[in-house]
């Protein structure tokens, strides 16, 4: 019976490295898990076999200095595939060639499911080629073009409370910051803000719509920016994520713009950001942790042989009332 001691020495990596990546409870890569699964097996490591069904995988957004929902999914997603026996590993994608490593892997029975986030259209085809689609489910997003089930928040509900408490507020000048419109959810959030202002009877501006084309914090800073310079701009914005919402806090704080006296601000996500910043944020909660029990039991339950009954499954968001927010002033 090989030790951890014994699979470090065999691989050259640390004690903790093989320690981590046997127990599944930490980030490791393709490269570092193909190593120590090789290792474990060929020393006769009673893990090697233990990790043969009874592991599920993770695939989480390479940003290291953001906190994403699917990495707060994570936890709600390995406390309860470990309380039902299951190892979970989270793979961060690094490049498309991570992916199809981690989707090889999956074809070949080291990982019993797969849970993955909402994916770029450019990288769909890589997940297209597994070979079971029962057991791959996403998680705080969805791609409609794969066919999988998907645990994700009430998109079109959030949008709707978000954008009728600015109005309710006395708002009428309301633009948004939006992500891409590749992003699934980004256009029903968009399509629901469009219909409310619609059925209050407000018109809308397209040069009010902003969108920002990644979700890096420092795009988002940039497009608030100019969007806040401008002499017409909006009394009220809906931001589509957290550091959208923050983006505009910042850049309105250094241009000199009072928030919430000249212009209101509302997130969505309720990421730990949203509630340390001064002034802290208006947002959208939704609750990840939760999504992720959901999403894993979902699995689970499809690994053992019961398939979801439904493509979607919806989590109510609920609205944060906070200082970004006030009523339109003049």
């Amino acid at each position: 019976m090989a030790t951890v001691r014994e699979i470090a020495a065999a691989t050259g990596l640390s004690t903790a490295t093989v320690s981590r990546a046997l127990r599944g409870q930490s980030c490791v890569t393709e490269k570092t898990m193909r190593m120590v699964m090789e290792a474990a097996g060929k020393l006769g490591s009673p893990a090697a076999h233990q990790h043969t069904g009874d592991c599920i995988v993770t695939l989480s957004s390479p940003y290291e200095k953001q906190i994403t929902p699917m990495m707060i999914a994570i936890s709600g997603i390995s406390e309860t595939g470990n309380s039902s026996g299951f190892k979970v590993f989270n793979y961060i994608m690094s490049d498309p060639q991570s992916i199809s490593s981690v989707v090889d892997m999956f074809n070949e029975g080291i990982f019993a499911g797969m849970i993955i986030p909402e994916l770029p259209s450019d990288l769909l085809h890589l997940v297209e080629k597994a070979e079971r689609k029962d057991r791959i489910i996403q998680c705080c997003g969805r791609n409609p073009s794969l066919n999988v089930p998907a645990v994700v928040i009430d998109d079109r509900a959030a949008a709707r409370k978000a954008t009728e408490y600015l109005i309710s507020l006395g708002h009428r000048n309301i633009g948004v910051l939006a992500h891409s419109a590749r992003r699934a959810y980004s256009r029903i959030r968009l399509d629901t803000y469009l219909r409310v202002m619609q059925e209050n009877g407000i018109e809308t501006r397209d040069d009010w719509i902003y969108n920002v084309n990644s979700s890096r914090y420092e795009f988002a800073y940039q497009v608030a920016r100019s969007a806040l310079l401008k002499p017409d701009r909006p009394s009220a914005f809906f931001a589509f994520t957290d550091y959208f919402a923050l983006a505009l806090v910042n850049a309105a704080q250094d241009l000199g713009i009072s928030i919430p006296g000249e212009v209101s601000v509302i997130g969505c996500d309720d990421l730990e950001l949203a509630h340390i910043k001064t002034p802290s944020i208006t947002t959208i909660r939704q609750p990840f942790e939760h999504i992720g029990n959901i999403t894993c039991s979902l699995l689970i339950s499809s690994i053992h042989g019961n398939a979801p009954s439904r493509s979607e499954y919806f989590v109510d968001a609920e609205l944060v009332i906070r200082e970004t927010t006030g009523p339109v002033q003049g």
